[in-house]
């Protein structure tokens, strides 16, 4: 095996290793796929994350929700609610994921549980592609019509 025989198989070896390497990224770049970490990210989000983060990291610029709440207060309510119950858990089932095109919906049921008994509800969460960026989801509005606040 000569020195031209080893570069050849080196270059193999690595066009083989990037054509995998793109494989998966265009696995994990798939937008449903970018939809479903971002669903995730929230509900973990929801029990320990900072609350600024939802405004910064989740919430599209024009967020809404059925209480009358803006990205602005679900942050000082997040505050407020570690505050009181730092325990918190989210218990969350498989979600209903439907999408068109760049919007998507998510219903999933969830139980809350903190220093009261736990409260289960069905939510629905309404989210958008903010641009062409697979991970560019933002949450537009949730509504829960089980749950008052």
């Amino acid at each position: 095996m000569g020195y031209s025989d080893f570069t050849s198989l080196q270059k193999r070896l690595l066009l083989i290793f990037a054509a995998a390497i793109l494989a998966l990224g265009i696995y994990e770049m798939h937008p449903g796929r970018r939809l479903g970490a971002k669903q995730a990210a929230l509900l973990e989000w929801a029990q320990s994350g900072s609350p600024s983060a939802f405004r910064d990291t989740f919430a599209a610029p024009d967020y809404s929700d059925q209480w009358g709440q803006s990205a602005a207060d679900v942050v000082g309510r997040m505050r407020m609610v570690r505050f009181s119950y730092p325990g918190v858990t989210v218990t969350t089932e498989n979600p209903e994921i439907s999408r068109d095109g760049d919007t998507a919906q998510i219903r999933q049921q969830l139980e809350i549980s903190g220093a009261d008994s736990p409260r289960a509800a069905m939510f629905t969460f309404r989210w958008k592609r903010q641009n062409w960026l697979p991970w560019s989801w933002r949450l537009e509005r949730l509504d829960a019509p089980e749950l008052e606040l």
